[in-house]
């Protein structure tokens, strides 16, 4: 009879094996014990199906958010996934395909009886012969984001229609990319190149009148390196016409954590018209004051005349 060749080695090397056999074992489950440990803590609900995308393992936040503690988790999940998004749910999970990851969105309740939005991402286990064994994957509470992504959304809806109300041009100056994102309006104001909504962030200083520039510039970036968060200038602007025009362009300033300014917004409105009207007004009004003394001392002077022709 063969000798079993575990017989012939030392007894030390049975014990070295005996040792790293015992120490693989010990980080296998120490590795396994942080793996459910980080599931455990996470928000997300991870989940394990079978080869026919039947649910039989979920981690223990899908009990503590649906409140369905003592119920298989393949039929809570059927439970608590809003019946009209049920159907398309199922057709989309079993459809055949091998793309992969998959992805689906729907509406499932919570324990408090509420619907909220999920997004659920899975994908396959093969062995080697590339045959579906199972199914991995997770599921999240979307909710709070899509509700902020509206909100947004909203935002930048009322934003828009508010700039395009007006006759200003309104900017926003991304640093990081170095480009300015004009409104809509500000086309015909400015007469954009091609009409197009952004310019590099070089062709503000360009069109600034040259006499103007370097003042105009430096107050603007002065006030920002200064940590100042609102600036205005007023200065001379080339308009689509080619012509400089006289505009009041006022500034603010976003800024990160550390306080440094990676964005800027502003409006540059064309006070042309308006300062031209203001300079006419102080012409009309000088020229009214000069007319009333004029007529009032022609009045003293026909006053002092008559008392002359008057006899002693």
């Amino acid at each position: 009879m063969r000798k079993n060749p575990a017989q012939d080695r030392p007894e030390s090397d049975m014990a070295h094996l005996e040792a790293l056999l015992a120490d693989t074992q010990e980080r296998l489950r120490e590795c396994e014990e942080r793996y459910r440990h980080t599931v455990e803590l996470s928000r997300q609900m991870v989940w394990t199906a079978d080869a026919d995308r039947r649910i039989i393992s979920a981690s223990s936040a899908f009990s503590h958010l649906t409140g369905l503690a003592h119920v298989d988790p393949h039929h809570g999940f059927l439970q608590a996934v809003h019946p009209d998004d049920l159907r398309v749910l199922m057709e989309r999970w079993a459809r055949p395909g091998t793309s992969e990851p998959r992805e689906a969105e729907f509406r499932m309740k919570d324990a408090a009886g509420t619907y909220r939005l999920f997004r659920a991402r899975a994908a396959a286990r093969r062995n080697e012969a590339g045959e579906i064994v199972g199914w991995y994957g997770y599921t999240e509470d979307i909710s709070e984001q899509r509700a902020a992504e509206q909100a947004r959304r909203q935002a930048e809806e009322r934003y828009r229609l508010a700039a395009m109300a007006t006759d200003d041009a309104v900017w926003d100056h991304e640093f990081a990319k170095g480009e300015v994102h004009w409104i809509d309006s500000a086309s015909a104001f400015l007469g954009l190149p091609g009409g197009q909504g952004r310019t590099p962030a070089s062709y503000w200083p360009e069109n600034i009148h040259p006499q103007d520039r370097e003042r105009v510039v430096s107050n603007a970036y002065g006030a920002i390196e200064a940590g100042l968060n609102r600036w205005s200038s007023e200065y001379r602007f080339r308009s689509r016409s080619g012509n400089y025009v006289l505009v009041l362009d006022r500034g603010f300033a976003i800024r990160d954590g550390d306080g440094k300014c990676i964005r800027a917004v502003g409006t540059m409105a064309d006070v042309t018209e308006r300062r031209r009207a203001e300079a006419e007004l102080k012409r009309m009004q000088a020229e009214l004051i000069q007319v009333s003394r004029l007529s009032a001392m022609g009045a003293m002077a026909s006053t002092i005349a008559h008392e002359l022709n008057q006899p002693l």
